[in-house]
């Protein structure tokens, strides 16, 4: 889960790219939005905010549980795939924010990826 202001799952999805230039197109496209909502935002900064989470020690053993589980899933795409993007979608007035985890496969087999929603109001 992918807590923010609501809870939302975490899930794969399919991305047919050949190339990573041709991501933002791609998710413009599959949020039927405009390119210039498509929002790169970097792995680490992503991820950060898990890291922050715990560093605070809140006394929420699920939200402390559910940061180790992405600070986990950051680890496994280092460790198992050449490249990790994220990516937002960031369309003016909206509170549900698509986000997009999208990792290159080795051997150059293509890209893969996941997907969630933040609620920010």
């Amino acid at each position: 889960m992918y807590f923010s202001e609501g809870e939302y799952p975490v899930k794969p999805f399919a991305i047919d790219v050949s190339d990573e230039n041709q991501i933002p197109d791609f998710l413009s496209s599959y949020t039927n939005t405009e390119e210039q909502f498509v929002k790169n935002i970097p792995p680490h900064d992503f991820f950060s905010r898990f890291k922050n989470y715990l560093a605070f020690g809140g006394p929420d053993e699920l939200l402390n549980k559910n940061a180790e589980r992405f600070l986990e899933l950051q680890h496994f795409l280092k460790e198992h795939f050449e490249t990790t993007a994220v990516f937002r979608i960031e369309r003016p007035g909206d509170a549900l924010i698509p986000i997009f985890i999208i990792f290159k496969l080795k051997n150059n087999k293509g890209f893969a990826g996941l997907t969630t929603t933040a609620v920010e109001t």
